[in-house]
C-alpha cells in the first residue's frame, strides 16, 4: 500500500466528493487509458501545451504518469482541500478512467471511496512533513510506502520519474513513523475484515450557502445543472431571417419567477404568427433547449411610439399579443423567445428566469441596462438622437423604456455575443449557478450575499445606487464579484416606473446641469460615477477602471505565478491575439480605491492615436473576497464554442475554468491574498489617469 499526495484547486477538491473520485485537470489531454509509456504521455503534453517550458512539461507528464499508471487499487489518497485547509484520505478503488460525461475540469479519475478528512492541526508531525516534503510542482506524488523502500522498479528506469515522481520520503525512522501516522488516520474507518466502511468526508463549510447536490453545503456544482443539460438541446433558437421592422416584440418585465405570468406585446406584418421559447445553456454545444410553444396567434401591426419631450423617451404602449406562464417547465435561466411571422420574418424577446430563493455558488446578472442604454428603436437611446436626416448626441434620449424592443442583435441586444459564451461554459461544467438581471440587482441587492460571487458581464454599464451599494456589501461580506468584461458601473442611473411595471424607465441625463436631481440629492446625479457631484469611482470597486475606446489589441500576460494561471502553460509574455477590445480598462496606483491591486495582463495599444495599456487585475479584501477584472469587453468572446469563425481561444478558457472554480468555492483572498506588482510590471507606464474618453 502506498500513500499518494493528489494535487487539487478548490473545485475540483469539491468535485472529488461529488465524483467518488480522486481527479486531475490537465482539461486539453483526453483519455489517456491507452498511453503505455512516459514518453507517450510526454508528448500529449507537448502537444496540448506548446506554450509551456519543457521542465513544466515533463513535470506533468511525471504526475499525470504515475496517476494513470502507478497508483494502484488498495493505495490511499491524501487531497489538500485548499492550501491551508483539511486534508481528504480515502482509499484507491479501481483503475484510471476517463469519464466523457464529468465536468471538463475533472474527467480524469481515480475511482475512490473517501473515508475521512482531517484538519492540518490533528495530522501527527511525521505524516506532515511527508506531505509537505513532497514536489509541489507535481499535480501527483508518492509520499510513502508500507515498505522502507518505495520504488519497485530502479529510479533510472524512468529517469524523470526517478527524479520528480517517486522521491524517497520513507527514510529510517521518519518513514516508519509517517506510514504509522497514516496508519492512523484510517483506523477508526477500518472493520475488522479490513476493508473500510463507506464514510463521505465532510468538507470546509463555506462562509455563504450553496444549493450543493450533496448537500454538503460546499459544493460548486449542481445535479439539476447537468441533468438539465444532458437534456436533447437544439440549435433552432438561431434565427435565419431576422426583421426588425417585420416582427418585433417586447416582455412586460425583465425577469420573473416560476409562477409569475409574462405578457408579450408584438407588432408584426404577417397576418399571424408563433412564438417559441428556448432555455440558453451547453445542450451537447447546441446552445438552447426547446422549452415551449404557442399556438398559431393573430398578428397585427402595433401603433406607433411616442416620444416625450424634453427627454425624448421613445414608448412603445402596445397591446399584450399573448400571456406566458412561468410554469415549473421553466428552469432558472435565460430565455430567448422566437418570434416568426407567417411571412418567414423572426425576431427574439429575451428575458430571465430568477430564483430568488436560491443560495447557488454563482450569481450571473445579465447587462439588461446597458443593452437598453444602446438601443436605439424608435430613434433614440442614450447616445444619439434624430437630428435632421441624421443623428447626435445632443439630442440623444435622457431617459429610455423598457416598455420597447430592442434594435440591435435581432431583438437579443448583446447576449448572445457578449454573455451567452460564458453561460455556455458554466452549464457545461455543470456549476451550481442561478440568474438575474440589473433590475433586479437594483430591486433586491441584499440577496447578492445568498451566493459565494456576482458575475458581471461582457458591457454592464449602467448601474444604479442601489446596485452598487449591494456589490460592495456582498464584497464587504466575503462574496467574490467578477466582472468579466469593461466599462462596468462608469455611468449612474435611477430607475422609474412606467404604466407596465415598476422600474421600466432607466434614467441618465450624463449631465449634472440637465438632472433635476442634482439639486435635491447630489449622490443620486447621472453622471459618470468618477464625476462630481457623486465623485465615487468605479475603481473602488473594481480595482481599475474604464479609459477608452475603440480598440483592438493582444492581451499580454505578465504574472505567470498568479493562481488564476496555475496549469495554464501561460508565460511572461504569452498573448491571446486580439484579446483586447473594443472598450478597455486600465490600472493607476493613483486611482481611488485598492492598492493591493494585483495586475494579471497589462497588453500595450493605442487607441484615438495615443499609447496606453490595458489591465486584467485582481485584488482580494478584509473579508476574504476576491475582485477579478478582464478589463476587456472582447474576453467573454474567447469563450465562444470552437469552430469556423469563432473567435474561442483555449488560454482563455483555462483562465475562466480557474476563475469559476475558485471563485464559487468561497471567499478566494482567503486562499489567494493578491500580491500587489504595479512597479514590477508596468512601473515605467503613466502614473495618473487621463482624460477619459466617453463609453460610445
Amino acid at each position: 500500500m502506498a500513500l499518494w499526495l493528489v494535487r487539487a484547486d478548490a473545485g475540483q477538491a469539491a468535485a472529488a466528493v461529488d465524483q467518488d473520485a480522486a481527479v486531475l485537470g490537465f482539461t486539453p489531454l483526453e483519455d489517456l487509458e491507452g498511453v503505455d509509456s512516459l514518453a507517450a504521455v510526454t508528448a500529449r503534453v507537448h502537444d496540448a501545451y506548446p506554450h509551456a517550458a519543457p521542465a513544466t512539461r515533463a513535470t506533468w507528464a511525471a504526475g499525470i504518469w504515475s496517476f494513470v499508471h502507478d497508483i494502484h487499487e488498495g493505495d490511499l489518497i491524501a487531497m489538500p482541500t485548499s492550501d491551508d485547509g483539511p486534508v481528504r484520505f480515502g482509499r484507491v478503488r479501481g483503475a484510471y478512467c476517463y469519464v466523457a460525461a464529468a465536468p471538463i475540469e475533472c474527467r480524469h479519475q481515480r475511482p475512490v471511496e473517501w473515508l475521512r478528512e482531517v484538519a492540518p492541526a490533528e495530522l501527527e508531525a511525521p505524516l506532515v512533513a511527508a506531505l509537505d516534503a513532497a514536489d509541489r510542482q507535481l499535480p501527483v506524488s508518492r509520499v510513502l510506502s508500507a515498505a522502507p523502500t518505495l520504488d519497485a522498479d530502479p529510479p533510472d528506469a524512468h529517469p524523470v520519474l526517478g527524479a520528480l515522481g517517486r522521491r524517497k520520503f520513507l527514510v529510517g525512522a521518519l518513514g516508519a513513523a509517517a506510514a504509522a501516522a497514516a496508519a492512523g488516520v484510517l483506523r477508526p474507518w477500518d472493520t475488522s475484515s479490513g476493508h473500510p466502511t463507506t464514510r463521505r468526508a465532510t468538507p470546509k463549510a463555506s462562509r455563504t450557502p450553496s444549493s450543493s447536490s450533496d448537500g454538503s453545503g460546499s459544493s460548486i456544482y449542481a445535479n439539476w445543472v447537468r441533468a438539465e443539460n444532458a437534456k436533447p438541446g437544439t440549435s433552432s433558437w438561431n434565427l435565419d431571417n431576422g426583421g426588425t421592422n417585420q416582427i418585433e416584440g417586447y416582455a412586460s418585465a425583465v425577469s420573473a419567477q416560476q409562477g409569475d405570468t409574462l405578457a408579450m406585446y408584438v407588432s408584426t406584418q404577417a397576418p399571424t404568427f408563433t412564438a417559441q421559447a428556448f432555455r440558453m445553456g451547453y445542450y451537447q454545444g447546441q446552445g438552447g433547449r426547446l422549452i415551449w410553444s404557442s399556438p398559431t396567434l393573430p398578428g397585427s401591426r402595433q401603433a406607433l411610439p411616442s416620444t416625450t419631450p424634453g427627454t425624448n423617451m421613445v414608448e412603445a404602449a402596445w397591446t399584450p399579443s399573448f400571456q406566458l406562464p412561468i410554469t415549473p417547465q421553466f428552469p432558472p435561466g435565460v430565455y430567448l423567445v422566437k418570434l416568426q411571422g407567417s411571412d418567414g420574418f423572426q425576431h427574439h424577446i429575451p428575458f430571465t428566469v430568477r430564483d430568488d430563493a436560491s443560495n447557488a455558488a454563482y450569481l450571473v446578472q445579465n447587462s439588461v441596462t446597458s443593452w437598453q442604454a444602446y438601443n436605439e428603436w424608435g430613434g433614440y437611446s442614450l447616445y444619439y438622437g434624430v437630428q435632421g436626416r441624421g443623428k447626435d448626441f445632443a439630442h440623444r434620449a435622457r431617459v429610455v423604456s423598457f416598455d420597447r424592443p430592442y434594435d440591435k442583435g435581432d431583438g437579443s441586444s448583446d447576449f448572445l455575443g457578449l454573455e451567452h459564451p460564458l453561460i455556455m461554459l458554466m452549464e457545461q461544467m455543470g456549476l451550481d449557478v442561478t440568474y438575474t438581471t440589473d433590475v433586479d440587482v437594483h430591486q433586491n441587492p441584499a440577496l447578492l450575499t445568498n451566493h459565494r460571487s456576482f458575475w458581471s458581464l461582457g458591457h454592464d454599464e449602467y448601474w444604479s445606487t442601489a446596485m452598487r451599494d449591494g456589490a460592495e456589501a456582498a464584497r464587504d461580506a466575503g462574496v467574490n464579484l467578477a466582472f468579466l468584461g469593461a466599462n462596468a458601473a462608469f455611468r449612474q442611473i435611477r430607475y422609474e416606473p412606467s404604466a407596465t411595471g415598476p422600474n421600466r424607465y432607466q434614467v441618465c441625463y450624463k449631465s449634472a446641469a440637465e438632472d433635476p436631481v442634482a439639486r435635491i440629492n447630489p449622490a443620486l446625479t447621472t453622471v459618470n460615477w468618477r464625476d462630481a457631484p457623486v465623485s465615487r469611482p468605479e475603481s473602488i470597486m473594481i480595482g481599475q477602471q474604464y479609459e477608452s475606446n475603440p480598440v483592438n489589441a493582444d492581451l499580454v500576460f505578465v504574472d505567470p505565478s498568479a493562481w488564476i494561471f496555475a496549469g495554464t502553460g501561460i508565460q511572461a509574455g504569452t498573448r491571446i491575439a486580439v484579446g483586447v477590445g473594443s472598450e478597455y480598462d486600465r490600472y493607476y496606483p493613483e486611482q481611488a480605491g485598492p492598492h493591493n491591486v494585483q495586475i494579471l495582463a497589462h497588453s500595450p495599444l493605442v487607441c484615438n492615436n495615443r499609447p496606453s495599456f490595458a489591465d486584467m487585475t485582481y485584488y482580494s479584501t478584509p473579508s476574504g473576497a476576491g475582485v477579478f477584472a478582464s478589463g476587456s469587453i472582447y474576453w467573454i468572446t474567447k469563450l465562444s464554442q470552437p469552430g469556423p469563425g469563432s473567435d474561442y481561444n483555449p488560454l482563455a478558457v483555462a483562465v475562466t475554468k480557474n476563475l469559476l472554480t475558485t471563485f464559487g468555492a468561497g471567499p478566494a483572498g482567503e486562499r489567494y491574498p493578491s500580491v500587489p506588482n504595479y512597479e514590477q510590471v508596468a512601473g515605467g507606464g503613466a502614473a495618473a489617469p487621463p482624460t477619459v474618453q466617453a463609453s460610445a
